[in-house]
């Protein structure tokens, strides 16, 4: 018998995900455990396995559709075993046992710009003698990827030849409309007095709204923070009927169209630019220009989640010097016993149990911002910044405090591989109260971190180098070394800590590591 292959719950959190690719295509054989699709959801891409072996019968759900939790995603079962268009049983006669009859209409049909009727799909033939009036043609299917990104682009999707199932305009018609001169003209056109706007970062479930009820993002007031546009924004301006769909917009009168029909277009974005940057088409770039890499999913969240950090709060940084010898001394006496018992020791982890710690004794660098006050973490949840291909990403040490250094090494050796194999769940990213980041590694001294919103600061660890200083001993004096140092510099919300409340925190940081006991 056949099963379902639902859309799991990825995270306590997380209520919806987006198709992001079928790992496997209809009629292959899979194996229990075995990765079926990859799923992405706001922040991270999560593989999704089979629950059992069998033959992928049928893929319900197409690349680029947001779907909640619970969703049927396709039907795995015996070779040779059919299903029906909606996922159900199909017995030997054609009729389906689960799904309804062929002529019901389907139970939900997503809303859009209405399409016309030449496109219209041909009517069964038992729909067409049941009423001498033909139906409405079906309306036009936006993937909500494609909704948003022709929200952000200034593009109508109503305008746009869909290439999807049913004609559902899917993310690679917004990319080649974005690429067309023609469609560059019309979007400057039409969504001139708009173009400014900076919609921010959409969610998968407001573009999935925005999709259902044709609604341009564009028109709708945000009421989140730093005027994000949430679910509540699209389904109030929805059940206020401003989300009505719009005539066709008419021609554009001569005047605004460019003299020469090869002239570059600007595209609505850098329309709204200072009038002194180079203006770029949208059939391409400039060649005297160079080439634009296209933006990956994570770098535009991690472009959002940067800007929107450093216009919620007044950033300072404070740094300090440190001296490691007694860390490197630990370090050197236990990597070899932790290795035999495989676990690999790093100076990050030895840094990590020393802040945890530090952590516990200031409470208040643990803790962010609210309208209503300052709010206190309980726990102490660290996280580490890790360097994969797209960009930064930060896993979270639950507990830390709590842990031992080999607890804690294990985590980030742990978390540290799933990142770089792209297996974090959503889960392992949320709940963070600090974060940390290593620069060093890459032969920084010391940068000015952003802060990871909502949390209070940010630690960055620059390199450990080996300098002259001056050692001070009551006893013997003033004597010059060798050390291994390194700089580290806090960066803290100015709105809740200031010189006297983060500076005593990094003393009580540098004293642990200079004093490290394992």
């Amino acid at each position: 018998m056949a099963i379902e292959v639902k859309m799991p719950q990825l995270g306590e959190s997380v209520h919806e995900g987006m198709i992001g690719k079928w790992l496997k295509a209809e009629g292959d054989t899979v194996e229990k455990y075995e990765p079926l699709l990859e799923v992405v959801t706001d922040k991270v891409d999560t593989e999704v396995t089979a629950s059992d072996s069998g033959t992928l019968l049928k893929i319900i759900i197409p690349e680029g559709e947001t779907v909640e939790v619970g969703t049927a995603l396709a039907w795995i079962g015996a070779a040779g075993e059919s299903v029906g268009d909606a996922g159900g049983a199909v017995n030997g006669t054609g009729v389906e046992s689960a799904a309804g009859s062929a002529t019901e209409a389907p139970t939900e049909e997503p809303t859009g710009a209405p399409a016309a009727p030449a496109t219209a799909p041909a009517m069964p033939p038992a729909a067409a003698t049941a009423t001498s009036d033909p139906a409405p043609a079906a309306p036009a299917r936006v993937s909500p990827v494609a909704a948003r990104m022709a929200a952000e682009h200034g593009l109508d999707p109503a305008t746009i030849d869909g290439t999807g199932p049913g004609g559902q305009v899917k993310r690679a018609d917004i990319e080649r409309a974005m690429a067309a001169p023609a469609a560059a003209t019309d979007a400057v056109a039409e969504a001139a007095p708009a173009a400014g706007r900076d919609l921010g970062f959409i969610s998968p479930r407001v573009a999935r709204l925005s999709a259902q009820h044709g609604v341009d993002l564009r028109a709708v007031p945000g009421t989140g923070r730093d005027g994000r546009i949430t679910a509540r924004d699209v389904e109030a301006f929805v059940d206020s009927g401003a989300a009505a769909p719009a005539a066709p917009a008419a021609p554009s009168a001569p005047a605004t169209v460019p003299a020469s029909p090869a002239a570059p277009v600007a595209a609505p974005l850098a329309a709204a630019s200072s009038a002194a940057a180079p203006v770029v088409g949208s059939a391409g770039v400039n060649e005297l220009l160079g080439e634009v890499v296209p933006l990956t999913r994570m770098r535009k969240f991690i472009a959002d989640h940067m800007v929107r950090s450093k216009q919620t709060s007044p950033h300072v940084s404070t740094v300090h010097e440190v001296d490691m010898s007694r860390v490197m001394a630990t370090y050197r006496d236990l990597r070899d016993d932790y290795k035999a018992r495989g676990t690999r020791l790093t100076i990050t982890a030895i840094i990590v149990d020393v802040v945890a710690q530090a952590l516990r004794e200031h409470p208040m660098v643990n803790s962010a911002w609210t309208d209503e006050g300052v709010l206190i973490q309980r726990d102490v949840n660290i996280g580490m910044a890790v360097a994969i291909e797209e960009g930064l990403i930060v896993p979270v040490i639950r507990n830390a405090d709590e842990k031992s250094l080999a607890g804690i090494a294990r985590d980030i050796g742990s978390l540290a591989a799933k990142a770089r194999d792209k297996q974090l769940a959503p889960d392992d990213i949320q709940g963070g109260t600090f974060t940390l980041t290593n620069y060093g590694t890459l032969g920084s001294l010391f940068g000015t971190p952003v802060i990871n919103q909502p949390q209070a600061a940010i630690l960055g660890t620059g390199a450990i180098k080996k300098r002259v200083v001056v050692i001070e001993d009551p006893e013997a004096g003033d004597q010059i070394a060798i050390r291994p140092m390194m700089y580290l510099a806090l960066t803290f919300d100015h709105r809740i800590l200031d010189g006297g409340s983060a500076d005593p925190f990094m003393r009580t940081v540098v004293e642990g590591l200079e004093s490290y006991r394992a």
